[in-house]
């Protein structure tokens, strides 16, 4: 008697396998995502993209090749990531839209709903750094990372904001969301989403809160 595979990805493929067998329980389970290191046999096919392909051999894979292949897309992630905070910081806005994918769509934190395309959003970050009097301010303390295939997305709490004319630092703290797609290689920002929490009896944004 068959039972479905438990590791097998959410996407309603079901693939007859024998449960008790030490095959099936070879799975790496990363931070959330099942994935398929190797199971079955040779005629069941292999995980891929959604679907079982019939008839391939699986491609067997050590837990450390998979580990280190994750670890070596979340630091160019977070190289990236960091890269785009210095940029903004130097006021090097080429450097900044290097970063993202054309297709970007963006929804910071003020003046619009949403941002789509790298060419509004340069407009953007034109004006916002016009409007610092003085240096742009990003502090990411701690990023968590997940990668997926050529899917990313990565969480923190960021304090931003500028310094005035006097040079005081005039920042608070805000909650980053980004996602990612590798592009010809390289990891790019898609999507990107800037937000603070607000009273709702004043509709004023809480920018005095700090990280607990």
């Amino acid at each position: 008697m068959t039972k479905a595979c438990p590791f097998a990805a959410p996407s309603g493929y079901i693939r007859p396998v024998n449960y008790s067998s030490p095959a099936c329980r070879k799975a790496c389970l990363h931070r959330g995502r099942q994935r398929i290191v190797a199971i079955g046999d040779r005629s069941a096919g292999r995980f891929r993209g959604g679907r079982f392909d019939q008839g391939v051999t699986p491609t067997k894979h050590s837990s450390e090749e998979i580990v280190m292949t994750t670890t070596d897309d979340e630091n160019q992630i977070r190289t990236l990531i960091n890269r785009w905070a210095e940029a903004a910081c130097s006021g090097d806005l080429d450097r900044v839209m290097a970063c993202y994918a054309p297709d970007v769509v963006a929804f910071d934190a003020i003046v619009a709903l949403q941002f789509r395309g790298v060419d509004a959003y340069r407009k953007h970050w034109e004006y916002c750094m016009g409007f610092a009097p003085g240096d742009m301010l990003f502090t990411i303390p701690e990023m968590n990372i997940s990668v997926g295939g050529d899917i990313a997305y990565c969480h923190f709490l960021v304090s931003c904001g500028c310094t005035d004319e006097k040079g005081n630092e005039q920042t608070g703290w805000m909650r980053g969301t980004v996602c990612l797609r590798r592009l010809k290689g390289q990891w790019r920002i898609a999507h990107e989403h800037y937000s603070a929490p607000f009273d709702p009896e004043s509709m004023k944004a809480l920018t005095d809160l700090e990280p607990e």
